[in-house]
């Protein structure tokens, strides 16, 4: 049986929890750092595209989301070292636990494993105040699992060093009413990030954001761009001018006058044809939503859209 470098990661969770807690907490992220970097060039972990509204929407939602707790916190007065450090270690563990070990592991276990490295191992004392804190430490991996696995383990990154950061800034007495309103907070804090990219997501798909395919599908007895000029002759006319692929016939329908028309017969057929949507001059085709109501929407909103004329038209390669 052959034993990879991904395979030995129980044991670097186990070295890493030893060393914080009795050697040194740099000497921890430095091998933790060693062993996820090489894991993160190899290509193999997802990693999505963020947008610049997640940058700064999703840190803000985890720092909002720990605002219950906010009545029992108490300031510290870190050194600029110590917030640099906060914000680094922050990043070396996104690397390591979203980056590596929530695509080889799933995301319940990641945060398990996460959790379970918080644990202080240096005194008895210490062991039983942060198992205290144990369901607390789960509850911001599962939450950091969840950006991870929407967008990247870096947007994660940024909302985990912001959150050390206000560790650091401000604390909490470590006591049981305390640790239940924390815990509290990190269920919400939960329910914020999952409730934004559900939201996000629909929004998107709404506006007909989500073009992934870039590639250019050939019509099957759709016009052509000789026909369209010369259905419509006059330069305004032809700039709104519009053809459609009837599906229980291969001749077209024209529609020069009353889009509204032939998006209603494209949109009757919602449910029995693939039919994709091609903006000429865009070089883009995107699948139309499969209710009525949105396939009449989303041909609206492209057909404002100043990109030329629009063919609905039946792809060679449906999805």
């Amino acid at each position: 049986m052959r034993v990879t470098l991904e395979d030995a990661w129980p044991l670097v969770c186990l070295a890493y929890t030893a060393a914080a807690s009795t050697l040194s907490p740099t000497l921890a992220y430095i091998l933790l750092l060693l062993y996820a970097a090489p894991l993160l060039k190899t290509g193999g972990v997802r990693d999505r595209r963020t947008r610049r509204r997640d940058a700064v929407v999703v840190p803000l939602l985890v720092l909002a989301g720990h605002l219950p707790a906010a009545g029992f916190a108490f300031s510290y007065n870190p050194s600029a070292v110590s917030l640099v450090f906060a914000a680094v270690s922050g990043i070396v563990e996104e690397m390591f636990f979203r980056g590596f070990l929530l695509e080889k592991a799933g995301l319940a276990i990641q945060a398990f494993v996460f959790a379970l490295t918080h644990l202080s191992l240096s005194d008895p004392v210490s062991l039983v105040l942060t198992a205290l804190l144990w369901p607390h430490y789960f509850a911001l991996g599962l939450t950091f699992g969840v950006i991870a696995d929407r967008r990247s383990w870096r947007l994660s990154a940024a909302a985990h060093a912001a959150y050390n950061v206000a560790a650091v800034t401000y604390g909490l007495p470590l006591e049981l009413r305390v640790v239940a309103v924390l815990l509290a907070a990190d269920m919400l804090n939960l329910l914020f990030v999952t409730l934004y990219f559900h939201t996000a997501r629909r929004v998107m798909y709404n506006k007909i954001i989500l073009l992934r395919n870039c590639l250019n599908f050939r019509l099957e007895g759709g016009c052509t761009d000789e026909e369209d000029e010369k259905s419509s002759p006059d330069s305004s006319v032809r700039s709104s001018s519009h053809c459609f692929l009837d599906p229980t016939s291969p001749a077209t329908v024209p529609a020069p006058t009353l889009p509204e028309a032939g998006f209603r017969r494209a949109t009757s057929h919602a449910h029995t044809v693939p039919l994709r949507l091609q903006v000429r001059g865009r070089g883009r085709a995107t699948s139309l939503p499969r209710s009525p109501n949105k396939r009449l929407s989303a041909y609206r909103r492209v057909y404002e859209a100043p990109s030329g004329s629009i063919n609905a038209c039946r792809s060679r390669n449906p999805r």
